[in-house]
């Protein structure tokens, strides 16, 4: 019963955190308003499980915040640190 309960815990946490969805959904539009420059935020894992936003500016300048292992909370800290 405890693997089960397990199981069913980890799923509603994937759901309610799904960092892509949120990236897009939220954190993107909210970045973009700030009207610093940043055109796009976009959510991705590299091949070594590292956890990444890309933020894209009008100008072609990258920049790439990590955010691996982050609550939603504190991805959005991450990334709007320094702007």
């Amino acid at each position: 019963m405890q693997v089960n309960q397990t199981k069913e815990t980890f799923s509603r946490l994937a759901k309610r955190e799904n960092k892509k969805l949120f990236v897009e959904k939220y954190l993107k539009p909210l970045i973009c308003t700030l009207d610093i420059g940043v055109i796009n935020a976009v959510y991705r894992k590299t091949d070594d499980h590292n956890e990444i936003v890309t933020l894209i500016y009008s100008d072609g300048y990258t920049i790439d915040k990590d955010v691996t292992a982050d609550s939603l909370s504190a991805l959005t800290l991450d990334v709007v640190k320094g702007l």
